[in-house]
């Protein structure tokens, strides 16, 4: 199980895609691998479904800055922590599917003598997601400051910027 953040990055998510992007290296290769051994391999890739993870976000976010030492937290401020967390709020209550979308695909997968070798999940990522994936990484980089004045929101950034030379 992989996820459209093993397709695309977004701000705040670096370990969680770097765990998917590195699953998505995995599953083709394996699939490759035993393709002739008449095996297939099949990476599902879900946007935001309710599980879990994704219904307790916020509370972790807010865990997660708590737990945080001052040294960061003050690095950061508490206008990003702020922002990130009303973007992620919005995100949330917007686009956010129910788990039997995934399951049911899933069970067509297992179903299917030949299942293809990456299957999406969401109408978010499949006319979204993924056809930002085909621009330039320029264009991809600049989305998130373009979503930020359309909700009219604050793009989450660090109060200080610094080196780690500097420090």
């Amino acid at each position: 199980m992989s996820s459209v953040s093993g397709l695309l990055a977004g701000i705040g998510s670096s370990p969680y895609s770097a765990s998917k992007f590195a699953m998505e290296a995995f599953t083709d290769a394996l699939r490759l691998e035993v393709k002739d051994f008449g095996i297939s391999v099949v990476t599902i890739n879900p946007s935001f479904h309710r599980t879990p993870l994704a219904d307790n976000i916020l509370g972790t976010l807010a865990s997660t800055w708590s737990n945080t030492g001052l040294e960061v937290r003050e690095d950061y401020g508490q206008e990003f922590f702020n922002s990130f967390y009303n973007s992620s709020e919005i995100q949330s209550s917007m686009v956010m599917w129910e788990p039997h979308n995934v399951i049911s695909e899933i069970v067509s997968c297992i179903e299917l003598s030949k299942p293809p070798p990456r299957v999406i999940i969401g109408s978010d990522a499949k006319f979204w997601l993924l056809p930002l994936r085909l621009l330039p990484t320029s264009i991809q980089d600049a989305i998130p400051d373009l979503l930020a004045k359309v909700f009219k929101t604050k793009r989450a950034k660090p109060a200080k910027i610094f080196c780690r030379a500097d420090r």
